[in-house]
C-alpha cells in the first residue's frame, strides 16, 4: 500500500516515469501529483482483483497493511527527522495518514466481503519507545520482529485445512 501511494508520478505512473506536473515545474523521480484519491482506488482495485484470483485457485488470501512513519503515535527525535525528509514530496502528513485510512477502510470492506484476511500492522510500533523506522517506509530487524510477530497468528489460520 505504500509503495502504491507514495512511488510514481502519478497513480498510472511508473516509478521513474517522467510526466508533465501539474504546476509546470520540471519534473523529478521524486515528483508526486498529490492524486490520492486516484492511488487508494486503483490499490484497492488491484488487491481486489488479486483476491479474487487467488480465490479462484482454491487459496485465500491474506493483506496486511503495513507499519508507517506516519502513522506512528509518537516519534523519536530521529523518526521526526526522517519523517520530514520523507513528506518533501507528498503534500503534508495528515494527506497520507487520510488516505491510509481511505486503504484501511476499504480492505475491510474486501475482507467484510470475504475476499480476503485483512491485518491491520499500521500502527503495530505505536507503543515502542526507540526509534523503529529507518524511512517512511522501512523498519529495523527490530520493528520486523513485530511484525513478525503481529501476522504470525492470522498466517497460522491462514494455513489451517
Amino acid at each position: 500500500g505504500l509503495n502504491d501511494l507514495t512511488n510514481g508520478a502519478t497513480a498510472d505512473a511508473l516509478y521513474g516515469a517522467e510526466v508533465p506536473t501539474r504546476d509546470g515545474s520540471p519534473w523529478t523521480p521524486l515528483y508526486h501529483a498529490h492524486d490520492y484519491d486516484a492511488r487508494v482506488a486503483r490499490y484497492l482495485e488491484r488487491i481486489r482483483a488479486a483476491a479474487e484470483a487467488v480465490r479462484a485457485n482454491g487459496a485465500r488470501a491474506l493483506v496486511a497493511l503495513q507499519p508507517a512513519l506516519f502513522e506512528r503515535e509518537r516519534l523519536t527525535p530521529i523518526e521526526r527527522k526522517l519523517l520530514e525528509g520523507s513528506l518533501v514530496p507528498h503534500a503534508s502528513a495528515r494527506a497520507l495518514t487520510d488516505a491510509y485510512q481511505r486503504m484501511r477502510a476499504g480492505l475491510r470492506e474486501l475482507e467484510t466481503r470475504g475476499l480476503l484476511r485483512f491485518v491491520d500492522c499500521s500502527r503495530a510500533f505505536d507503543g515502542e519507545r526507540h526509534t523503529t523506522f529507518a524511512d517512511l517506509w522501512h523498519f529495523s530487524d527490530f520493528g520486523h520482529r513485530i511484525l513478525a510477530e503481529r501476522l504470525a497468528g492470522p498466517v497460522a489460520e491462514l494455513l489451517e485445512p
